[in-house]
């Protein structure tokens, strides 16, 4: 999921430019929060986006709309918080990623193979997985994508192992 400096000008300059407030953060799995604290992912977003929310509506007037834009793993995270938060008014997943756990799969049987390791793009992307979710192995991160998805109720959710 982009930082909060590839949304600047991605999308929130312009937003800004036409008289919309914009607040952008980097939560669990991102950024700072990642390098900084170790926060990995979590499929429960909207547990950030409710502290994100506690803490701006604490200092500042409650805006008209609240809209909470996701871009990349973030068009899981939006609609999984969204669908948890009142507070949100509209959702734009921008690359709805509806099913994780499917895409990973994909990626990680391929990172099993031998020769994986000489495909940059497989190997970055497993070892970003890794990273960014706080797994070990390929099984731990197979398993810990399969929570991102929104065909069901999280299994972390819902406290069921599918």
């Amino acid at each position: 999921m982009p930082g909060v400096e590839e949304y600047y000008p991605n999308f929130a300059e312009a937003a800004f430019k036409r008289g919309y407030s914009v607040l952008t953060y980097e939560g669990p799995g991102q950024g700072q929060a990642l390098r900084k604290y170790g926060l990995t992912y979590t499929p429960e977003w909207e547990k950030s986006v409710k502290a994100v929310l506690d803490e701006f509506l604490r200092t500042h007037a409650k805006p008209s709309k609240i809209v909470l834009i996701g871009m990349s793993m973030g068009g899981y995270f939006a609609p999984r918080a969204a669908a948890f938060e009142e507070r949100i008014d509209g959702v734009v997943a921008y690359d709805t990623c509806y099913d994780f756990g499917e895409v990973a799969s994909r990626i990680i049987s391929t990172a099993k193979n031998p020769e994986a390791p000489k495909n940059i793009g497989v190997s970055c992307a497993y070892n970003n997985a890794r990273w960014t979710m706080g797994t070990e192995d390929a099984d731990d991160t197979l398993k810990a994508c399969a929570a991102y998805t929104l065909s069901r109720p999280s299994p972390i959710a819902s406290g069921k192992t599918y």
